[in-house]
């Protein structure tokens, strides 16, 4: 890990970390043995350029990144060979 700056930890003991520096998203279980990762510096799809904090949804696994410098919000979907994006954000105002 180079830079960890996000943690998501998961009721069946799966815990994602977050590399900023690397640009990485990283699964370990329990025993802390790497079982995966993806990500590499770069704005295109699949890529991330300084991710900051990383979420797991419970109910279908896609895993939700941070993506900082790239101004956008990622969704890799796990069982997918895609991932969704969002970005330009519209600010609101609550009264």
């Amino acid at each position: 890990m180079n830079a960890p700056s996000g943690i998501s930890y998961l009721q069946d003991d799966t815990l994602w970390v977050v590399s900023t520096r690397s640009s990485l998203v990283q699964q370990f279980p329990r025993n802390g043995e790497f079982v995966r990762g993806f990500g590499s510096v770069g704005d295109d799809p699949g890529q991330l350029d300084h991710p900051w904090g990383v979420a797991v949804d419970p109910i279908d696994g896609s895993v939700v990144v941070a993506d900082w410098r790239n101004d956008r919000v990622r969704d890799f979907h796990r069982k997918a060979s895609y991932c969704r994006c969002w970005m330009n954000w519209v600010e609101t105002q609550v009264a």
